[in-house]
C-alpha cells in the first residue's frame, strides 16, 4: 500500500508542475499557434 501511496504523490507532484507550466506558457503557446495557422491560410491564399 505504501508504494500505491508513493505513486500517487509522484503523480501528483507531475500533475502539479505540468499545471504551472501551463499557467505560465499557454497564452504564449496559445500566439504561436495562430499564428501559424494564419499563416498557413495566408500562404494557402497567395
Amino acid at each position: 500500500m505504501k508504494t500505491l501511496t508513493n505513486l500517487f504523490n509522484q503523480f501528483d507532484r507531475l500533475d502539479t508542475s505540468i499545471n504551472r507550466w501551463l499557467v505560465a506558457h499557454s497564452i504564449a503557446l496559445l500566439r504561436i499557434g495562430m499564428g501559424i495557422v494564419f499563416f498557413g491560410f495566408g500562404i494557402l491564399k497567395f
